[in-house]
């Protein structure tokens, strides 16, 4: 039995997030706790919830920008269906850059054919598992992370700047495709796929 409510009542109650508060570079909450402990049918370990993260919502969006991904280090106890990337060995600004780029969503739509299931196209952590993440520089890491940081900043305030978050976003978009050596064709395909 799961036990949530909209207040809590006492410290067994963590923030508890749906998938859907999962998007691109932003976290919602709908102000929901969980009573979180052995009441759990499957009570995933604590540290998964305390450390910082990258949580991947499963259901892709139908969008060039297909996948949604968010860097938090806040405690929140997620569902299943957001998966969780701990023990993060590389900038994990420049790693969340790299999951939520054009290129990768591209990348992941042809591999994986997920529009072809019309309702909810899953994927599944084998599949996260499988994303090419290339070796760089630190110098790197800290290029796509910074930019990756302003963009956050942008999506997240109360009246964000359309032009700029588009800016910040083939910026990041130009950074990764030249960290996998696409060709200027190559580059122009990604530029222009649209779903």
């Amino acid at each position: 039995m799961i036990f949530k409510l909209c207040n809590r009542t006492d410290n067994s109650y963590l923030p508890y997030l749906d998938g859907e508060n999962v998007s691109r570079y932003q976290l919602s909450w709908n102000g929901e706790y969980i009573k979180y402990g052995d009441n759990l049918a499957a009570m995933r370990e604590a540290k998964l919830f305390k450390n910082p993260r990258i949580l991947v919502r499963q259901i892709p969006s139908k969008s060039e920008y297909a996948i949604e991904a968010v860097y938090t280090n806040d405690q929140f106890i997620n569902d299943r269906n957001s998966m969780i990337i701990t023990n993060i060995n590389v900038n994990a600004y420049y790693l969340l850059g790299i999951i939520n780029s054009r290129l990768i969503s591209l990348w992941f739509l042809m591999r994986y054919d997920k529009f072809q299931r019309r309702l909810f196209p899953q994927f599944k952590v084998n599949e996260l598992g499988h994303f090419p993440i290339p070796s760089t520089s630190i110098e790197n890491q800290e290029k796509i992370g910074r930019l990756v940081k302003e963009l956050m900043s942008e999506t997240n305030k109360d009246i964000a700047s359309a032009f700029e978050i588009e800016n910040l976003n083939r910026s990041i978009d130009e950074c990764v495709m030249d960290l996998y050596k696409l060709s200027e064709g190559e580059k122009q395909i990604v530029r222009e796929f649209e779903i």
